[in-house]
């Protein structure tokens, strides 16, 4: 939730910058971002919405992958062959 630099963001996330001042501006409208500028420079920071929403979809994210990985696992262990009993 701290103050960054637009253009820090927009070359993390490898956006045009067209396409990155539609997905802020969203964002802005949503509640989601805060946009301020100073002289020539544009500052971004999650507002507390912002991250809360964030941390659900990431929360979403982790039960997703986990129940992947489960599937994984139990595909795995249908596929092995059986066990030989040595006798």
């Amino acid at each position: 939730m701290r103050w960054c630099e637009d253009v820090a963001v927009r070359d993390a996330l490898s956006l045009s910058r067209q396409s990155f001042a539609q997905h802020a501006e969203s964002l802005r409208a949503a509640g989601y971002l805060e946009i301020r500028t100073e002289g020539r420079r544009i500052k971004l920071r999650l507002t507390a919405l912002g991250l809360h929403r964030l941390t659900e979809h990431v929360t979403a994210l982790q039960a997703v992958m986990w129940t992947a990985a489960e599937l994984v696992v139990a595909q795995r262990a249908d596929l092995r062959p059986p066990m030989r009993s040595e006798s």
